[in-house]
C-alpha cells in the first residue's frame, strides 16, 4: 500500500455535516418507520443526544427528549420483535444508555421493569431454540443484561444462559464452535459457522469475556471462552489470502477471505481478541489481537468491500473500529487510519437524492436512503461525531466493542 495521508477535514464541516443528519426528516425505510436501536428512532435519539453534549444546542436535548418519548410509548402501544437489533432488547438498552448520558429523567431500571422480564423471557425462548444470534436472538438479550448498571442482580439469569449456551457448542479439535440458526429459509438444512461479529463466533467470545471479566460463572464463562478463543485461532488463513480470518466456514467448503468491516471481518475480531486476552491475562492472545489488526493496515481500498458510508460495512463503521483499536493499543498508526476513513466517510455524501448526500449499499437492491443507526445514515452521523468528540463514544457498546 502506498503512503497513508492524512486528511481530516475540518471540524466545521465535519460539525455542518453531523447536523443536516440530524435534520433530516426520518423517512420510512421499507414503508415503516421503527422506533428501534439499530434500524429506527431510537438509534436517532442516541445521534441527537450526543450531538447536543458536543454543541450544548438545547435544540438536540429537547429532539432527543421527545423521540424518546415516542419510543417509550411504542414500548408500551405497538406490538414489536423483542430482538436487540429491531426490538424492545435494543430500545430498552438505548434508555439505559441516555440515562448514563444524563438524558433521561426517569429511572430505567423502575421503567423497564415489565419490560425486562420479557426481555428475558425471550432471551430463554432463544437460547433453547438455537437462536443465538446478537442481532435477532439470544446473545441480544445477554448483552443487555450484561451492561446494565445492576448487572450483578441478574447472575440467575447468566448462569441459565451460559448453561443452554453451552449445550448448543459443538466440540472441535482445538476447541469448540457453534452453527448459525439460518437466517433464510434458504439456507435450512445447511450447517454454517459464521466468524463475522454480528453473527458469528466472535460475537460469543465478546459476551463471553465480558462474563469473565465481571467474575460471572466462572466455572461456566471461562472455559468455553478459552474454548471459543483456540477454534478462531485455528481458522486462521494462510499468509497472502488477503485476511488472518475468514468470514464464514461451512462443510466440505474451503475457507475464504474475509471483508474490512464491523459486520465482518479481521477489525472487530482482533477488538473481540483483545478483549478475550485481557479476561483470561493471555499475552499469546493479545500478540495475536496486534497481529491482526496490524494486518489490515496493509489493505487498500480497493480490496475492502467498502461501497457506503454506514456503520454495518461501510466506511463509518471501519473508522470507529481504529478508534477504538487506538484506545485499546495507543498506536499512533491506528489513529492515522481513523482519521483517513473519516475524510473518505465525509467524501462518500454524494448521492443528491440521498439523506445527507448519504446512501447505503443494500445489496440486489443497490443504494437506498436507509435511515437507521446499524445501516443507514444515522451511523454515519455517529461515525463522523466521534472525530469531533473521540472520548465520547461510548454508544460502541452496541455493537459489542465495549
Amino acid at each position: 500500500m502506498g503512503t497513508l495521508t492524512v486528511n481530516m477535514p475540518a471540524t466545521a464541516a465535519i460539525t455542518e455535516k453531523v447536523k443536516a443528519i440530524a435534520a433530516a426528516p426520518f423517512l420510512p425505510f421499507r414503508n415503516h418507520v421503527s422506533k428501534s436501536l439499530l434500524s429506527g428512532l431510537m438509534g436517532r435519539a442516541i445521534l441527537t443526544g450526543y450531538l447536543f453534549k458536543y454543541t450544548g444546542e438545547e435544540v438536540y436535548r429537547t429532539e432527543c427528549a421527545a423521540i424518546t418519548e415516542e419510543c417509550m410509548d411504542a414500548l408500551a402501544e405497538e406490538a414489536m420483535t423483542h430482538t436487540y437489533c429491531n426490538g424492545i432488547t435494543g430500545i430498552a438498552a438505548g434508555l439505559h444508555h441516555l440515562a448514563a448520558l444524563g438524558l433521561l429523567e426517569e429511572d430505567p431500571i423502575l421503567l423497564l421493569e415489565d419490560i425486562d422480564a420479557a426481555i428475558h423471557a425471550f432471551t430463554l425462548r432463544d437460547f433453547e431454540t438455537a437462536n443465538w444470534d446478537f442481532l435477532h436472538g439470544g446473545l441480544g438479550g445477554f448483552w443487555y443484561f450484561l451492561n446494565r448498571p445492576d448487572f450483578a442482580g441478574h447472575s440467575a439469569y447468566f448462569e441459565q444462559y451460559l448453561r443452554l449456551l453451552d449445550t448448543l457448542a459443538e466440540p472441535t479439535p482445538r476447541g469448540c464452535r457453534w452453527a448459525m440458526k439460518p437466517l433464510r429459509p434458504e439456507d435450512e438444512g445447511e450447517k454454517i459457522y459464521s466468524v463475522g461479529l454480528s453473527h458469528g463466533l466472535p460475537s460469543i467470545i465478546m459476551v463471553l469475556a465480558q462474563c469473565v471479566k465481571k467474575d460471572i460463572c466462572l466455572p461456566l464463562s471461562k472455559p468455553m471462552l478459552r474454548k471459543a478463543c483456540n477454534h478462531l485461532l485455528s481458522l486462521q488463513l494462510p499468509e497472502g489470502m488477503g485476511s488472518v480470518f475468514p468470514a464464514m466456514e461451512a462443510e466440505g467448503e474451503s475457507l475464504r477471505a474475509s471483508r474490512l468491516a464491523w459486520c465482518y471481518g479481521d477489525l472487530s475480531i482482533a477488538i473481540v481478541l483483545y478483549a478475550a486476552a485481557e479476561a483470561l491475562a493471555d499475552e499469546q492472545l493479545g500478540a495475536m489481537a496486534t497481529h491482526t489488526a496490524m494486518a489490515t493496515l496493509t489493505r487498500d481500498y480497493s480490496n475492502t468491500s467498502l461501497a457506503d458510508a454506514a456503520f454495518c460495512h461501510g466506511t463509518g463503521g471501519v473508522a470507529v473500529l481504529y478508534l477504538r483499536l487506538y484506545k485499546i493499543t495507543g498506536k499512533p498508526l491506528f489513529m492515522e487510519r481513523f482519521r483517513f476513513w473519516i475524510d473518505a466517510t465525509l467524501q462518500l455524501a454524494t448521492h443528491e437524492d440521498g439523506i445527507a448526500g448519504y446512501k447505503s449499499f443494500m445489496g440486489e437492491e443497490g443504494f437506498l436512503c436507509q435511515p437507521g443507526l446499524l445501516e443507514g445514515v444515522t451511523g454515519t452521523g455517529l461515525c463522523l461525531l466521534a472525530a469531533l468528540q473521540p472520548e465520547e463514544t461510548a454508544w460502541d457498546t452496541f455493537f459489542l466493542l465495549a
